[in-house]
């Protein structure tokens, strides 16, 4: 029988980048943190407009003192992962709400 290795909660992943990149520039639109707990926002031009991703990371170091992210969470930091991440909900909802009321306020303004 082949043998399978599984990977633990505190073992070091490095973050993969985000698939979507924003297209202006590489900059997060917003992060969100709580102590070695991060969420990025992404914002994002797709074929039907605008979107935002989230990317999840935890930072740790090594015995080196060296710092790195991995995307995997130990027990313990699951309640400020999500923390984290419903307040990376709520700033999107935030910046798509301001985004319609733009548009509308634009498209309804100076009528006769």
């Amino acid at each position: 029988m082949p043998r399978t290795t599984k990977a633990t909660a505190r073992s070091p992943q490095r973050t993969a980048a985000p698939q979507s990149q924003p297209s202006q520039s590489n900059k997060p639109a917003h992060t969100i943190r709580y102590r070695n707990i991060k969420v990025t926002i992404w914002r994002n031009d797709g074929q039907t407009g605008l979107f935002y991703s989230a990317t999840p990371s935890r930072s740790y170091q090594d015995e080196q003192k060296h710092w790195h992210d991995t995307t995997s969470f130990p027990a313990n930091d699951l309640p400020t992962l999500a923390k984290a991440i419903s307040d990376a909900h709520s700033w999107i909802a935030w910046q798509e709400r301001k985004a319609k009321e733009s548009a509308t306020s634009k498209g309804s303004g100076g009528g006769a």
